[in-house]
């Protein structure tokens, strides 16, 4: 491109002087797809995702749901995932021992 520099200069003056939230709408008007780029957090408290029941929260743990919603079928959160160090030594016990051990 020719004039990139100068194009890069002016989108950015422009782009400054709005938010990504105001930006993203004005975008979609005129056909231009977009939309502005969350953080995990924003993600997760977004009306969307709250919507589509997209985060599980059971007994202090946070998860992403399954996006396939069957409605006879539900997913569901059945068991927590162990904590950190939980079967440690239960997995280490069931090992063959190593040579010399």
């Amino acid at each position: 491109m020719r004039h990139r520099a100068e194009l890069h200069t002016a989108l950015a003056e422009l782009l400054s002087t709005q938010t990504a939230a105001e930006l993203a709408p004005a975008l979609l008007k005129q056909g231009v797809p977009a939309a502005p780029v969350l953080n995990v957090e924003q993600l997760l408290e977004h009306p969307h995702t709250r919507h589509r029941a997209m985060v599980l929260e059971q007994d202090g743990y946070r998860a992403i749901a399954s996006p396939i919603k069957l409605s006879r079928t539900p997913a569901t959160l059945r068991r927590l995932p162990p904590s950190f160090d939980q079967d440690t030594a239960e997995v280490a016990a069931s090992l063959p021992a190593g040579p010399g051990g």
